[in-house]
Parts: structure tokens; C-alpha cells; sequence
């Protein structure tokens, strides 16, 4: 078998060849050294990804790999994949060092017991040799293999350093249970390599260094106390670095704050603890002071952001679990909750557009505490951003100094009600007043812990739902602005009732009722109470409660395409798209309305009239309604769009025939309805409700009634459109009889009404096999009619044309049609839809389409119109008579090359170019071709015609 998969001329056998070792050597069958060693080696350093990781996991397999020579093998495939630049292969070979080094332990285990239980001293030397490559082993993983590439985790690529740190994090999986490996892995240069990776502009970089250090043990190597030399200098940076504008800088600040708290100072005991928060919550106060004094200036000079942070991650450390923790910690957690209040004071003179600053009062006292003294520059970009940093910050604190105690302990001392209440009413505040994304985004999740926290003690009983009620009051005044889609109150509500099914309950029922008040409800509160529904309804939380609450708020949304105010028709349009995806929308989606089998796919008319009863008795009615009130004038809006949309999305069934029966009298009348959009929707609502048969019989009947002569176009169309449909989409072709197609086959001034005539012949043609002979012919020269004659513009003229166009390339394209429709009179999307054509048919690469192939790059047509010429030009199959064509045109196309300024059009001419070039044998032009080779695009530098070019050159 070796012999077979592993022959040098076999390469594609490689991997066969591996797999086949690696099943010997795993089950002892032959030991490693029976392997091929220079094919083995072959494999270790291939440079395929897959090959390398499969050679590891030949050698890491083995059990002789506390054999010296084995684990030399072992340390080499290790170097060979340092870095693996694809995830699934950095996942594939974390996955074979975890398997290794769980194999290595064991092998190490059973070494061990020998050396204390072996029965001959022979055994006892083989197992001590055995610990000793185990060992030497340990200490080259450590410090020669993982360590250059922890150092490297700062430059660029860093996919070293992410895969280092993911390995060393199996290595600690595996072996952290030894204090030795702990001792070696966390010494002072690494743990001050791990700190450094804080500093990285990677979030996994990051995270992972985080993650490894919590796992060193006490105290940190290096960092034994505050006094330590290492410890202070980190601090000094990490205290500058955590108030730096840019976000990762200030996280790896933050970040080295958190690792001194818990590594260094929460060892120390309670005292240096307080002392060391107190001194950074002395340093947010000086800042908050400065701010406060002068804002303009303060908040940029004096950052808040830094300090609360760091704080933040600090107070999530603590252990608030004892009586005596809560009575220490609770002067420092109430004296920062005050400062929370302070820094939003500041920070809402800039961000808060709360009703009571809407007032030109309120403006003018806004502009005046940040206008500068005449001469003095302020940046206002780091005003803002220095605000809206400070209060989302202050957000995460007021969230942990609140849920921290409260999860902590069941006993806890620390907050009363009122402190719990006045917490969630200023989150409530901040989600009213603040409408900037970035900001309230991550308010509305500490919110969610907050309730998180609070909900399940006695002590805040009823808190919550006053909460959910005063934001139901809120919604019902509807005097908070309507922008942003309501900016952070649908989040507010998010926050408070995804946790508990009974507030869901309350809150949506009062959502829905606002949104469909009568005339008297402000339109305000409608929007704000949509806004509110989509983002509820649609989180992932509530996904299983949609539902319950669907048909209602479909309705809901519905009646709001009714309202004469513009954002209220908006939103219900939001609410209605994303609601009637979620409940009508199949796995292929993004096709329901234009094959076969996806209409096949859709949810029968039965299941959801059984799902939602009140739904189509409610189309019904608006249908009989709207048809009998008449076309709506300019001032007066309708659902008779989205209504339209429902019915086809959905599809007859035995089960609901009846329904179906009573909906098609009110839903084929709108096939004359003034609006196109709306003849196209009901002619695919019609088409709906039909079965096969059924389908059959209604387009023998529309087929008849569009043959004869109608003055109403619009039905004409309507019928048109409604029997392209059901040709495309519902008849089954294979059981329809040559006597009901000839029925079908029989012959308008608007453009629409022969571009709808030649859908359904192309529809035809593709659906089944026309009895009529003459049937597609005489339609591809009515087609080509329309293509050669020039028209004045009118409505729709440019979609007939692409029609036409469709029509003429029938199955079996003619090469004479194709020709005509290169001619220079026919319109350009025809001319490209031929184009298309030749290209992907080798069997229309004739002497007559080469010639205007030709001549379209050389015409005065539109760009797109050469462009793809060019393309045709290039990919035209190689033939003497094709050669000797494209020759002399070299000196044209690089012309065109040099002079054009459209980059498409350049860079389809440079193929034929290196095409004409090669062919023509002329050496003219070749010193101006080797700057452009070298100039061009890697797409066109692998072109055959380049490739050949370039041996021209060469």
C-alpha cells in the first residue's frame, strides 16, 4: 500500500498515502520507523496546509513518541506549522495538539508509574529515558516554540500570534493541573509578553492573552506587589493609556488595570484593595471637577471614559458575598454611584435631546455652554465623542455597581428600593434622551442586567413593571421625536420585558393597542408603539412568542398604509416587510414569486387561515371595499399593495379550495388597475389561488378574451400578465393535452402589452414544447421587427426591448438572428443580450457574428456595449479564419488602451490586445505592450492571450 499511494509520481495519492500510515502507525500495526522516512519528511514540510497537519497527526499518534528520534519528528511538523494562514486549518491543527498533548500526558503517566513500579531496573531506565524527552520537550514547547511567536503577536501578520496563544491555551487545558508546567509557562518575560498582547489591535489576540493570565498562579511572576518595579511602570502606562482616544488603547490600558487589580492587589487583602479603587475614583473626581468647571475644555483635556471603565471591570471582581465584604465595600460603591450622576450632569449638556431641550431655551442654553470666547478653537468631534464615551461608560458602571451586589449574595445590604428605582429611571432617562446608536446600543444591555438583578428579589418587587409602565406612559404621550426609528425606546422596552413572559404580554398588548387608535391617537405614539413592536417581536429572545402576537400586529400594520402622515405609513411599511417575511417567507426566499418550485414551496392558503383566521376575512372585506370605493385620488393611501403581496404568497391547497374560491372574485378585478405594480401583484395573487387544472382552464378562457379587441389596455395588460403567470408558474405542462395548447396559441399600442405578449411565448417556449410550429418563429421575427425599426421613446419601450430581444434568443438561436441583432440599428440591451449569447455558445462562433463582433469595437457605441465585445473577442475560440481576423486589429486596440479613461473598457481591450499581439506575429508594438503587461490587473496577467504574449516578449 506504500508502495502504491506513495510513489513520487503519484502526488495527487499523497494524501490517501498519509492516511494510510497514519491508520498503521495509530493502531501498532507498523511502528513509525517502518514508515517511509523521506517520504514522511516530504510530508512534514509540504506546502500544502492539509498535508503538513495530516504528517503531525502521523507523528503525534505514535506510540513511540517519547522516543527521541520520534519526538524530534514531532518538534520539526510543530515548526513547520507555526503559522497556518486559513481558520479551518488553524482550527484542524489546534484540534491534533490538543489529541498530542493529551496523548503525551498519558504516555508521561504511564512513565511515571513504571519508574515507581517497574519490576526490573531495565524497565525503570527506559521510563526514566522516556521522562527526560518528555521534559526536554516541555521546555522546547515553552520557551523555543511558543515564545518567539508570542513576541511576534505585535507584528503584522498576526495569525502567528493568534494561533501561539490558542495553542498555549490547550497546553494549559492539558497541563495546568502541574505547578511545574505553571511555574515554566508563566515566568516574568512571558507573563510580561502576555500583558503586552493587551496592547494588540485584535480582539482575539486580546481576549486569549486575557484569558491565559487568569490562569497564572499567585502570585503573578514579576508582579509580586505593587511596589514591584514591573508593576509600577505598567501601571504609569496603563494609567495614560486608558484616557487615549483611540478604543484599542484605551482597552489595553484598561485591560492592565484589571490584571493588577485581580493578580496583584486583590491578593493584598481588603485594605490595598479599597485604597487602590479609591485612588483611581479619586482620579474620575478630579476629571469630573475639571469638566465641570469648564466643559468645553475639561471633558477633552480630562477624559471620563478611562477612569469609569477601568472601574468597571474593577467592581465586576469583587466578592460581595460576606456580610463584612458589603459594609467595606459599600462607602466606595455608593460614592461611585454619585459620581455617575455627576458625569451625566456633564455629559447631557452635549447628547440629550429630551423634550425639555427642545425649546429654543433649551437650545440656546446648550450652544451657549459649549461656545467658545471669541479667537479660541474647540474640537467639537472630540467633544462629542469624549461625551457619548463618558456616558456609556457610566452606563456599564451604574449596571455592575447595581446587578454586581445583587447576584452576589441573597442577603445583600448595599442598595435599598430607592436606589434600585432610581437606577432604572436613569437608564430610562439616558435610552429618552440620547439618540445616538453607538451610545445607547450598549446602555439598553446594562439596562438588561440591571433587571436581570432585580426582578427575582423581594425587596424590588413591582419595580420593573413600574418601569414597563412609565415607558408605556411614555409611548403614549408621544413627545419624545420620532427620528432614528425611535431612536433607543423600542431597546428600552427590549431591556425590561425580554426576561419575563408576563411583562411581554402587557407590553405588547398596550403596543398594539396605541398603534391602532383612531384619528384622535397622535401619530407620535403610533410610530413609536411599530418602532417598538418590530424590535420586540423580532429579537431572538421572543422568536417563539411571534405567533401569539403576529396576526394582530400584520393588521396593525396594514391599517397604518391608511394614514395620511407620511411616517406613520413608513413604519407600518417597516413593520408589515419584516413581520410578513418572517411568517411567509420560505428557504427560498429570495425566488417565491418567479420558479415553479417555489411556489411549490410556499405555505398553503388553509395553514395560514387556520394559523391566523382574522387575516383573510380581513382581505376580503378591504378587497370588496376598495373596488367598490374606487381608485383611491392623490390624497388618500391604501394596503391594497401589501394586502395583494400576502395572497401570493401563499398557494392553493385541497384544503382551502373554497377559500380560494371566494378570494379570486375580489382579486381578479385589480387586474385592471391603473397602477402596473399592482396588475403584476394580483396577476401573481390570481395565480395563486388556482390548481393545476383549474389554472388550465382560466388561461384557455384569458387566452381567448386577450385575443379579442379591448379599448381597456390596462386589463388587456392585467389579463396578460395573469396568463404569463400561470403558463410559467401552475400549469403542468406534461399533462396538458395538444388540443388545450392550441387553444393557447393564438395573436397593442402601449409597449407593455407586446412586451407581456412575448413573456408569455418565452414562457411558453420554456415550459413546454409548442404544438405550433410557427408558434416561436413567427414570434422571433415580430421580435426582430420591433428591434429593427426605430421608435420615438415611450413608456416601457426599453423593456419591450429586452423582451424582444429574450424572444429572438429562443432555444435554438439561429447564428443569422444572433448576427441581425449585432447589426447597428438594434438597441444596446439587445446587442449585450447577443453578446451574452455568443459567448456562452461556442456553436455561434461563425465568420458572420466574428465580423460584427468586430465592428462593435470599433463603433461608436456605449461603453458596456465595447466592453463586451472585447470580451467576446478575447474568448473566441482559436481558428486560422478567427486568427487572422483579430490580427490586424492590434494597432486599433492599443489605441484604445492608451487613450480610454474608462477602466472596464481598458481592461477587457488588454486580452484581445495580448490576443491580436500573439497571433499577428508583429514585433511593432511590443515595447509599449510590456509596460501595460506590467501595469495590468492579475485577472487579465493570467489571460491565455497574455500568456502567450508574454512568451512574445520573452
Amino acid at each position: 500500500m506504500f508502495d502504491t499511494t506513495g510513489a513520487p509520481n503519484q502526488p495527487d495519492l499523497f494524501a490517501s498515502w498519509i492516511t494510510t500510515a497514519s491508520l498503521g502507525v495509530s493502531s501498532g500495526i507498523v511502528p513509525l520507523s517502518g514508515v517511509p522516512q523521506e517520504r514522511l519528511h516530504e510530508a512534514i514540510v509540504h506546502e500544502d496546509n492539509k498535508i503538513r497537519i495530516m504528517a503531525f497527526e502521523l507523528v503525534a499518534r505514535s506510540k513511540d513518541v517519547l522516543e527521541s528520534e520520534v519526538m524530534e519528528k514531532v518538534k520539526e511538523s510543530f515548526t513547520w506549522n507555526t503559522m497556518i494562514p486559513h481558520a479551518e486549518g488553524r482550527t484542524d491543527m489546534a484540534s491534533a495538539i490538543y489529541a498530542f498533548l493529551t496523548h503525551l500526558k498519558e504516555l508521561e503517566h504511564a512513565a511515571r508509574r513504571d519508574v515507581s513500579r517497574g519490576k526490573t531496573p531495565e524497565i525503570k531506565a527506559a521510563a526514566e529515558k522516556r521522562l527526560v524527552v518528555a521534559a526536554d520537550f516541555h521546555h522546547w514547547f515553552v520557551n523555543e516554540h511558543l515564545t518567539p511567536s508570542l513576541e511576534a503577536s505585535q507584528s503584522h501578520p498576526a495569525l502567528r500570534g493568534i494561533f501561539a496563544l490558542k495553542t498555549l491555551t490547550r497546553y494549559l487545558d492539558v497541563f495546568s493541573d502541574s505547578q511545574d508546567v505553571l511555574q515554566a509557562v508563566f515566568t516574568p518575560q512571558r507573563v510580561t509578553l502576555l500583558i503586552a498582547c493587551q496592547a494588540s489591535e485584535f480582539a482575539e489576540i486580546r481576549g486569549q492573552a486575557r484569558s491565559i493570565l487568569g490562569r497564572a498562579p499567585l502570585p503573578l511572576a514579576g508582579y509580586e506587589t505593587l511596589s514591584t518595579p514591573a508593576t509600577q511602570e505598567l501601571l504609569a502606562s496603563a494609567s495614560s493609556s486608558i484616557n487615549h482616544p483611540r478604543r484599542t488603547q484605551a482597552e489595553a490600558g484598561r485591560a492592565a488595570l484589571t490584571i493588577v487589580f485581580t493578580k496583584v492587589v486583590l491578593p493584598s487583602g481588603p485594605k490595598v484593595a479599597a485604597a487602590f479603587i479609591n485612588d483611581l475614583v479619586n482620579v474620575l473626581e478630579q476629571h469630573v471637577e475639571k469638566s465641570e468647571e469648564n466643559f468645553a475644555t475639561g471633558i477633552v483635556e480630562y477624559p471620563l471614559h478611562g477612569p469609569l471603565s477601568a472601574l468597571t471591570e474593577m467592581v465586576r471582581c469583587l466578592d460581595l458575598q460576606t456580610p463584612d465584604a458589603q459594609n467595606a465595600w459599600s462607602p466606595v460603591l455608593h460614592r461611585l454611584i454619585a459620581l455617575v450622576d455627576r458625569v451625566w450632569a456633564v455629559t447631557r449638556q452635549v447628547i440629550s435631546l429630551g423634550p425639555s431641550a427642545d425649546s429654543e431655551n433649551g437650545k440656546e442654553a446648550v450652544a451657549h455652554e459649549i461656545a467658545p470666547d471669541a479667537g479660541d478653537e474647540l474640537d467639537h468631534t472630540n467633544l462629542l465623542s469624549g461625551s457619548w464615551r463618558a456616558t456609556k461608560e457610566a452606563a456599564e458602571l451604574l449596571s455592575a455597581l447595581i446587578a454586581v451586589p445583587l447576584n452576589a449574595s441573597a442577603t445583600q445590604t448595599i442598595w435599598n428600593r430607592e436606589d434600585g428605582n432610581k437606577a432604572g429611571r436613569t437608564f430610562l432617562i439616558w435610552l429618552h434622551e440620547i439618540r445616538h446608536r453607538g451610545t445607547f446600543s450598549r446602555i439598553a444591555p446594562s439596562l438588561a442586567l440591571v433587571v436581570d438583578a432585580v426582578k427575582p428579589r423581594k425587596e424590588f418587587a413591582g419595580l420593573v413593571e413600574s418601569w414597563v409602565e412609565e415607558e408605556l406612559e411614555t409611548v403614549a404621550l408621544g413627545q419624545l421625536s420620532t427620528l432614528r426609528r425611535s431612536a433607543a425606546l423600542p431597546y428600552s422596552f427590549l431591556a425590561l420585558v425580554s426576561s419575563d413572559e408576563a411583562l411581554l404580554d402587557t407590553a405588547v398588548e398596550r403596543l398594539i393597542d396605541m398603534a391602532k387608535l383612531g384619528p384622535d391617537t397622535k401619530d407620535e405614539t403610533k410610530v413609536h408603539a411599530m418602532n417598538t413592536l418590530k424590535i420586540v417581536l423580532l429579537d431572538g429572545k421572543q422568536t417563539r412568542f411571534l405567533p401569539r402576537y403576529l396576526e394582530r400586529t400584520l393588521l396593525v400594520a396594514l391599517r397604518a398604509f391608511e394614514s395620511s402622515n407620511w411616517n406613520v405609513r413608513n413604519v407600518g411599511l417597516i413593520l408589515f416587510s419584516t413581520l410578513a417575511h418572517r411568517s411567509l417567507a420560505t428557504a427560498r426566499y429570495k425566488e417565491v414569486f418567479g420558479t415553479r418550485n417555489a411556489l411549490a414551496g410556499r405555505q398553503t392558503l388553509a395553514a395560514w387561515d387556520g394559523r391566523y383566521p382574522e387575516m383573510i376575512p380581513y382581505v376580503a372585506d378591504y378587497l370588496r371595499r376598495a373596488r367598490k370605493e374606487g381608485p383611491a385620488t392623490l390624497t388618500q393611501h391604501s394596503p391594497l399593495f401589501p394586502i395583494l403581496i400576502i395572497v401570493r404568497s401563499l398557494r392553493w391547497s385541497p384544503e382551502g379550495a373554497q377559500t380560494a374560491d371566494s378570494l379570486f372574485p375580489v382579486v381578479e378585478p385589480y387586474l385592471g388597475s391603473v397602477e402596473w405594480q399592482v396588475r403584476d401583484v394580483a396577476s401573481q395573487a390570481l395565480s395563486s389561488l388556482l390548481s393545476s387544472s383549474q389554472a388550465l382552464e382560466r388561461a384557455k378562457v384569458t387566452a381567448t378574451r386577450v385575443s379579442h379587441e379591448s379599448k381597456d389596455f390596462n386589463t388587456l395588460h392585467g389579463r396578460l400578465l395573469f396568463l404569463c403567470r400561470l403558463i410559467s408558474d401552475v400549469i403542468y405542462w406534461d399533462d396538458v393535452a395538444a388540443a388545450d395548447k392550441r387553444i393557447l396559441e393564438g395573436d397593442s399600442s402601449t409597449a407593455v402589452i407586446p412586451k407581456a405578449i412575448l413573456d408569455c411565448v418565452i414562457a411558453y417556449a420554456n415550459a413546454t414544447t409548442p404544438s405550433n410550429p410557427i408558434l416561436v418563429p413567427g414570434a422571433k421575427r415580430v421580435a426582430l421587427n420591433i428591434l429593427q425599426t426605430p421608435e420615438p421613446y415611450r413608456p416601457g419601450l426599453d423593456l419591450l426591448h429586452q423582451s424582444a430581444a429574450a424572444c429572438v434568443l429562443i432555444e435554438p438561436a439561429a447564428p443569422r438572428d444572433v448576427a441581425a441583432l449585432l447589426a447597428p440599428q438594434i438597441p444596446e440591451d439587445a446587442q449585450l443580450a447577443a453578446l451574452d449569447k455568443v459567448e456562452e455558445s461556442s456553436s455561434l462562433q461563425t465568420p458572420e457574428i466574428l465580423t460584427e463582433v468586430i465592428r462593435l469595437t470599433a463603433s461608436e457605441n456605449s461603453n458596456a456595449v465595447r466592453t463586451k465585445a472585447y470580451d467576446v473577442l478575447s474568448a473566441w475560440a482559436a481558428t486560422p479564419e478567427a486568427d487572422a481576423g483579430i490580427a490586424p486589429l492590434a494597432g486599433d486596440i492599443l489605441k484604445v488602451v492608451k487613450s480610454t479613461r474608462c477602466v472596464p473598457l481598458r481592461e477587457a481591450a488588454l486580452p484581445a490586445l495580448g490576443r491580436a499581439v500573439a497571433v499577428s506575429a508583429d514585433s511593432a508594438n511590443l515595447g509599449a505592450l510590456a509596460t501595460i503587461l506590467d501595469k495590468t490587473s492579475d485577472e487579465n496577467r493570467v489571460s491565455s492571450w497574455f500568456l502567450l504574449l508574454r512568451m512574445a516578449l520573452n
